[in-house]
């Protein structure tokens, strides 16, 4: 959006949740997880580990996995089962050392680079992620789902020609998974094809409107082509989907900023602040807001705070439009009447004997009339000047 760093949520944890649980979840119902095992099955627990993990209880998960372990060490199965709890959990190194075992167990496990590209991926080693992606890839190049990650990880590189067209590749191996149109939108976005990307956006919302992700991102790209009632109607969804969401408070209170509704926008970034004390831009679009609701204290606290929580975040003006306006007007009367005076001067010296024509626009041909003309000459622009600023910077406050 404008007049603001531009910010495309990235996919997080959740995200790749699902595109884990869609490899081994059923389309229909729960799976019930066997009450008792044999104490000397390692396939046992193993099946019961697969039934909790589909079941979301990660913990019973991992306990599973662990006798399963202890009873065979060489179960690759187990470790890739346990890998994925323990990165849902968030447990990102525990996780990594399970798929390097798998890896170690079969080479040519395919699951387990996949698996380990994701965990990579959350670590922010993007060159890990695309080479692990690469390699599930290149065992199993029928699966979508590593070039979705892969262009994911593109994508972070900036490398988004690349990330497109994984995500491409994936949608033509899979014309329905929601999450290769959101990527590949991802990547659009980023490169400023707003049009194709809320295309993208939108045809992943249709196939999964659960998705708050999908309409974060296209209420952003909304936003950045001027689209505010639009930007509002996602972020609503976002909220609806996600009460908590503080990211979303604080882009819908941005669109409506921009529409002027700045009472809905104060109340917006009040709320994504009481969400997330930290959340800087918030403390910016509403340092933006009261500037413009002639509230130069608290906008200023607001500003400070915001420049202490993100120091790359833009300097601002740290007047409000309408003090901005005052100081351009009174500045061109300023101009107008030294200009005036100044002018009055010169006729008079004009009418004592000056041999040239005087030339307001042309400071040479009043170079000889020092130090008056060269003032003349300047205030008369300099009036012109801040006057069709003023007009300008007035026009775009009112309309």
């Amino acid at each position: 959006m404008s007049d603001r760093t531009t910010e495309y949520r990235t996919f997080p944890k959740w995200l790749f949740l699902g595109l884990v649980l869609l490899i081994v979840i059923p389309t229909h119902g729960t799976t019930t997880a066997p009450s008792t095992v044999n104490a000397n099955s390692a396939t046992d627990y193993y099946n019961r580990a697969d039934a909790e993990y589909k079941n979301g209880t990660y913990d019973a998960t991992i306990a599973d996995c662990n006798q399963a372990i202890s009873l065979n060490p060489n179960y690759a199965e187990a470790y890739v089962r346990r890998n994925a709890a323990e990165y849902l959990k968030g447990n990102y190194d525990a996780a990594f050392a399970d798929c390097n075992k798998a890896i170690q167990l079969k080479p040519n496990y395919a699951r387990a680079y996949y698996d380990r590209g994701l965990v990579e991926y959350r670590k922010g080693n993007n060159d890990a992620a695309i080479a692990d992606c690469s390699k599930a890839i290149a065992l199993d190049p029928n699966d979508a789902k590593a070039y979705v990650d892969r262009g994911l990880a593109e994508s972070n590189k900036g490398n988004n020609d690349a990330a497109i067209a994984d995500c491409s590749k994936a949608i033509g191996l899979d014309p329905k998974d929601s999450n290769a149109y959101s990527a590949r939108g991802f990547a659009e976005d980023k490169e400023g094809n707003y049009g194709a990307a809320i295309g993208d956006y939108d045809k992943s919302i249709e196939l999964n409107p659960k998705d708050a992700n999908t309409y974060y991102n296209r209420g952003v790209a909304e936003g950045d082509m001027g689209g505010y009632n639009a930007a509002i109607a996602d972020f609503d969804k976002v909220i609806e989907l996600n009460p908590n969401d503080a990211g979303a408070y604080d882009n819908r209170g941005h669109a409506e900023e921009e529409k002027g509704d700045y009472i809905a926008a104060m109340r917006d970034c009040n709320e994504a602040i009481f969400l997330n004390p930290k959340d800087a831009e918030a403390f910016d679009v509403r340092a933006i807001t009261e500037f413009n609701l002639g509230d130069e204290v608290s906008g200023n606290a607001d500003y400070k705070r915001a420049i202490e929580l993100d120091p790359t975040l833009p300097r601002r003006s740290t007047r409000s439009k309408s003090t901005t306006l005052l100081i351009l007007f009174f500045s061109s009367v300023g101009c107008l009447f030294g200009a005036l005076y100044n002018y009055l001067r010169l006729r008079s010296r004009l009418r004592k004997g000056a041999s040239f024509q005087l030339h307001v626009w042309n400071i040479r041909s009043i170079r000889n009339i020092r130090p008056r003309g060269i003032r003349f000459a300047y205030q008369y622009w300099a009036c012109l000047v801040g006057f069709v600023v003023f007009f300008v910077t007035y026009a775009k406050v009112r309309w």
